[in-house]
């Protein structure tokens, strides 16, 4: 535990007399700056407010780390006190405000802290609690525009709407249209529908081959039954022609995967010929040099 003994609290004399006090050390307490000549005229000018405050205190002697936190609080202090001042305000329901509003050390304090606990304003908007000040627009001149009388529309009489209704219409004779027959026999919704191109077709070339048998048409060759847009195959061609238009990549016959597997055999022999010659010169090089030392 620290050894360190509390201090009484501070009193009003105290808390009173500390703002007024530190209107004169305010412009470099608040300072924004963060640098090493800001830290160290902070540090002054607190050493100097400590001594001018314990000279004329009528309590006790505070330090200045107590000074500095009393600061902190007062602070804290304005800004709530401020807050709820706001808030009374511009709540609904009408009546007397339940909070009291900042006291005389909270506005010394506020007026040192300034926009910071006020808030910014701007002519478009801002987090300032000012009042809002309308324009001027008694230099506004008004135009008056007159109403015409405008006069009433004829209503349309029934018989003068179905004569020209009559004289409207129109025969698709009239414009070259012949009639369509929409009816059961005209019209069918396969027809909506755009037939397969012969060329991909194939499964159904393969089924249609593989249907017919030589016995009802021994005649019949299978490239009649196809169609005439298909190359001329036969039915064992066909199959192995669909069998390998499935695969997603191309398959090496057995006479290419022979002759493959020998390239590679040549290969790796060849290289490993060239390793062994090489290591043999390694080898003879190293007698020689071996050779050259013993004799030197």
């Amino acid at each position: 535990m620290s050894d360190r003994k509390r201090s009484p609290n501070f009193t009003q004399a105290e808390r009173e007399l500390f703002a007024s006090l530190l209107s004169e050390y305010s412009s470099v307490i608040e300072c924004k700056l963060s640098n090493m000549q800001a830290r160290t005229e902070k540090a002054a000018a607190w050493d100097a407010l400590t001594l001018a405050f314990n000279s004329q205190t009528t309590y006790i002697q505070r330090d200045k780390d107590s000074l500095m936190r009393l600061w902190d609080n007062m602070k804290r202090e304005a800004r709530k006190s401020r807050s709820d001042e706001k808030q009374e305000l511009m709540a609904t329901g009408g009546g007397v405000s339940t909070k009291p509003g900042p006291s005389h050390i909270d506005e010394a304090v506020l007026q040192v802290l300034g926009a910071s606990a006020s808030g910014l304003s701007n002519p478009a908007d801002g987090d300032s609690s000012g009042s809002l000040t309308l324009p001027n627009f008694s230099g506004i001149h008004v135009v008056s525009i007159e109403q015409e009388n405008i006069p009433p529309c004829r209503a349309v009489q029934r018989e003068d709407l179905r004569a020209a209704l009559q004289q409207a219409t129109c025969t698709p004779g009239a414009v070259g249209v012949g009639e369509a027959n929409w009816g059961s026999e005209g019209f069918k919704p396969s027809l909506l529908y755009s037939p397969k191109p012969a060329a991909l077709r194939v499964n159904a070339s393969l089924a249609s081959s593989s249907k017919s048998s030589p016995a009802s048409s021994p005649t019949a060759s299978p490239a009649s039954s196809s169609s005439p847009c298909l190359p001329k195959r036969t039915l064992a061609e066909e199959a192995e022609f669909v069998k390998n238009a499935k695969r997603r990549r191309p398959r090496l016959n057995e006479d290419k995967k022979t002759a493959l597997v020998d390239a590679k055999l040549a290969l790796m022999n060849a290289s490993m010929k060239c390793l062994e010659e090489e290591k043999a010169q390694r080898d003879t090089f190293f007698e020689i040099e071996k050779k050259k030392k013993e004799l030197e």
